[in-house]
């Protein structure tokens, strides 16, 4: 049997009032590329450094 993950800190987090997305103009059209850059992440081909770095670069110019 897979080990369990405790949720209970990200649903405390999500009771009352959340932000719902898209957070901002032009998010649609970034959350693609932040899916990809996440999957690089989780399958270990990114350091945790070099996808935020990236994500936040992509994110950006998205966004001007």
């Amino acid at each position: 049997m897979p080990p369990m993950i405790d949720v209970t800190p990200f649903a405390q987090e999500a009771e009352g009032t959340t932000c719902p997305r898209p957070i901002t103009t032009g998010f649609t059209g970034f959350e693609t590329k932040l899916n990809q850059i996440f999957n690089e992440l989780y399958l270990g081909e990114l350091s945790p450094q070099a996808a935020a770095d990236q994500a936040v670069a992509e994110g950006n110019a998205t966004v001007k």
